[in-house]
């Protein structure tokens, strides 16, 4: 994935890094243009929009128009996963499933319900700033009961909305 005008910006240019989840890229797939918009409206900010491949995965395997997701992960920048988010991933999902089990829930089936992506993500954007936008917050906030340092962002209505206000960003 590459920035605009196929230049790959760097983590440190940016004043602020969001992790976005499968979600916000399918949300973003019904109106690309409004996607384009809030992409754009982000770099001028300083702040870059990350996706992490285990979102490329999803977010191809789910699209009803594999082109308009394509298009939208070519405007994001890819990050890859490393071993660090992988294990963290994991104790993640471990101490959610713990903290399950403390209000009566199995922790296989809250381990299950949260899945390995949502993990991963939330291990990446804790990684690169904390910023996460999610379409289920439910998830990544089970996630950060379990001790991940995020900061859970709702997915942008982009049918109702051509481009972002400054205002409803998160301050870097």
């Amino acid at each position: 994935m590459a920035g605009p005008r196929g230049r790959r910006r760097r983590l440190h240019d940016v004043t602020t890094v969001a992790t976005v989840d499968t979600g916000w890229v399918i949300a973003a797939e019904r109106n690309v243009l409004a996607a384009r918009r809030l992409i754009a409206a982000f770099a001028q900010l300083g702040r870059m929009l990350v996706v992490p491949p285990v979102v490329v995965v999803e977010a191809r395997q789910r699209s009803a128009s594999l082109g308009a997701v394509d298009d939208i992960l070519a405007q994001l920048e890819g990050e890859p996963h490393t071993p660090a988010d992988g294990r963290r991933a994991s104790d993640l999902l471990r101490e959610a499933g713990r903290q399950a089990t403390g209000q009566g829930i199995q922790a296989s089936a809250r381990i299950h319900t949260i899945g390995t992506a949502d993990a991963l993500v939330a291990a990446m954007a804790e990684r690169l700033g904390g910023i996460v936008y999610t379409a289920d917050p439910r998830h990544m906030e089970w996630l950060r009961d379990a001790g991940a340092r995020i900061t859970v962002q709702p997915v942008p209505d982009f049918t109702a909305h051509s481009a972002p206000r400054k205002a409803n960003l998160p301050r870097p």
